[in-house]
């Protein structure tokens, strides 16, 4: 039995802004990130983990940010686009 592959899901910049405000939110826990944050765009836990582990690459001052609960800075989106 050959396991059914899903198509490739590209990451739009308002579905990285929707990532990135999710992750503020749940931290680390993609399956409730993946249940709650992306009722209109479904993603699964695999597909966020992914999506978290390539942004640790290419942005780790982001998701540093996101992830620091007591920053009190704000978030800076801009670079994916406006909201």
């Amino acid at each position: 039995a050959t396991k059914k592959k899903n198509r490739p899901h590209h990451w739009s910049a308002p579905g990285t802004v929707t990532f990135y405000r999710s992750l503020r939110q749940c931290g680390m826990d993609f399956t409730t990130m993946s249940a709650t944050c992306f009722a209109d765009q479904p993603r699964t836990r695999k597909q966020l983990k992914r999506k978290f582990s390539t942004e640790q690459r290419l942005h780790p001052k982001l998701i540093e940010m996101a992830l620091n609960r007591t920053a009190q800075m704000p978030l800076d989106l801009s670079v994916f686009g406006p909201d």
